[in-house]
Order: C-alpha cells, then sequence, then structure tokens
C-alpha cells in the first residue's frame, strides 16, 4: 500500500509544493533579512 502511495503523481507534487513554501518561509530574502534584523537589534 505505502509502495502504491509514492508511485502516485499527487502525493509527490503535494510534497514538492510543501517543500518549495517551507524554503520560501524559511529561506526567501524577506525572512533571512527580519531573522538578520532581529539579531541586530538585540545585539544593541
Amino acid at each position: 500500500e505505502r509502495i502504491e502511495e509514492l508511485r502516485e503523481v499527487d502525493p509527490q507534487r503535494q510534497w514538492g509544493r510543501n517543500l518549495r513554501n517551507r524554503v520560501r518561509e524559511n529561506f526567501a530574502w524577506d525572512s533571512v533579512m527580519h531573522r538578520y534584523l532581529e539579531l541586530y537589534r538585540s545585539l544593541l
């Protein structure tokens, strides 16, 4: 059953979308910049 799930295209596309969103949330310039600003402010 699990092998059949892995062969289906839709779950693979969903995993791809989830990973793409995760990368955008964690590594997009706006997100990175926000974290650096927080770090900078905490050091002042």
